[in-house]
Order: structure tokens, then C-alpha cells, then sequence
């Protein structure tokens, strides 16, 4: 997922804390961690 938003001085409040949830749910949610080492296989 890509969250992309203007400069951080110009960003609403309400975006913030969209922002600050969402990181803290997925950061909670251990099936969204994958191993570096997995990522690889998708590079190019």
C-alpha cells in the first residue's frame, strides 16, 4: 500500500491521524510482515 500526501507541514490533521492508525493496525497485524528474504523473489 502507498499513502502519498503533500509535505508534512501541509497535511491535515485528520489525514495525520488517518495515517498514524493505519500504521499502527498494520504494524500490530502480523500476517502483513514478510521476511526481506521473500521480498527478493520480486525483484526484478
Amino acid at each position: 500500500m502507498v499513502l502519498q500526501y503533500p509535505h508534512r507541514a501541509l497535511v491535515a490533521p485528520r489525514v495525520r491521524a488517518t495515517v498514524e492508525y493505519l500504521l499502527e493496525a498494520f504494524e500490530q497485524d502480523s500476517s502483513l510482515h514478510v521476511p526481506l528474504a521473500e521480498l527478493r523473489t520480486f525483484a526484478a
